[in-house]
């Protein structure tokens, strides 16, 4: 498991160095099937949307729960005590969408 700390830039834009590129987490970590969760502070925080995904399977996808999801994960990064993302990416492939396999 790797920590990637947080770079956080103008206009509350927060990136991290991915294994392929700087990417933004608002829209690629929160998608991403390497993204274990959000550290804030000493705690780490499971990523909703990943939960919300494999909880609803494949093709019986409730969009509204999703977007809850979505927006539950970036409240969370938001928040000025949540400093890094834990990626589960050990072969450093880079950005994976959960609907891609």
């Amino acid at each position: 498991m790797k920590t990637l700390p947080f770079i956080r830039g103008k206009n509350d834009r927060i990136t991290v160095k991915c294994a392929t590129e700087e990417v933004s987490i608002h829209t690629r970590c929160v998608h991403c099937i390497h993204c274990a969760g959000i550290m804030d502070g000493k705690r780490l925080v499971p990523n909703p949307y990943a939960q919300e995904f494999k909880k609803q399977g494949r093709g019986s996808g409730n969009a509204f729960e999703l977007l809850t999801a979505q927006t539950m994960f970036n409240t969370i990064v938001a928040n000025p005590s949540a400093n890094a993302i834990e990626c589960n990416d050990e072969k450093g492939e880079g950005f994976h969408p959960f609907w891609v396999r």
